[in-house]
């Protein structure tokens, strides 16, 4: 392996994950992975789009479902929680299954792509950007779970805001550390 791999590993394993790893094996790293991104990630991208169309549907006064705003707290709720969590563990999947390809390979690249690599990391390992609008979101939806929240109709905006948001800088977030990945192999 050269330096520039070696520099490109390290990088990618700067990248602080949600779960504590212990003396697992990699391979069991790697399965656990799997599920946790199909359980996670499938969800939020189920829910996300969901509460986008409720929330429209609130707004312009649409009535296709039954699905009351004044009940949806918990379905807020969930869909932030999944939104927390799940890139997280989805980038994470991404940089171990590009650990192992080129922990082996000899290739020459540009040390650009190495920095851009570390850029971004670096980004994503500071998450509280993300964190703050959707804690702001979460706190009430929990308090309407519970019916404590008389100023629930007030989130309706803002959660539908927040989850265009969140749709739009997930994504984004996954196709950068993707594309950069992707130089390389």
């Amino acid at each position: 392996m050269n330096n520039k791999i070696n520099e490109r590993i390290r990088i990618a394993n700067s990248f602080k994950s949600l779960l504590e790893w212990g003396e697992k094996s990699q391979r069991t790293r790697e399965k656990t992975l799997k599920w946790i991104v199909f359980l996670e990630f499938g969800v939020m991208m189920i829910f996300l789009p969901f509460l986008i169309i409720i929330c429209s549907m609130n707004i312009f006064n649409i009535e296709l479902f039954t699905l009351n705003w004044s009940k949806s707290g918990l379905l807020v709720m969930m869909t932030m929680l999944f939104a927390l969590r799940s890139p997280v563990s989805y980038i994470e999947l991404i940089l171990y299954k590009h650990i192992n390809k080129i922990k082996d390979i000899e290739i020459d690249f540009d040390n650009k792509i190495n920095i851009e690599l570390a850029n971004i990391i670096d980004k994503l390992n500071r998450r509280f950007t993300r964190s703050i609008p959707t804690l702001l979101i979460m706190i009430p939806a929990m308090l309407q779970t519970f019916d404590l929240n008389p100023y629930w109709d007030n989130f309706l905006i803002p959660t539908l805001v927040v989850s265009i948001y969140l749709i739009f800088k997930i994504n984004y977030d996954i196709l950068k550390v993707k594309t950069n990945l992707g130089q390389i192999i």
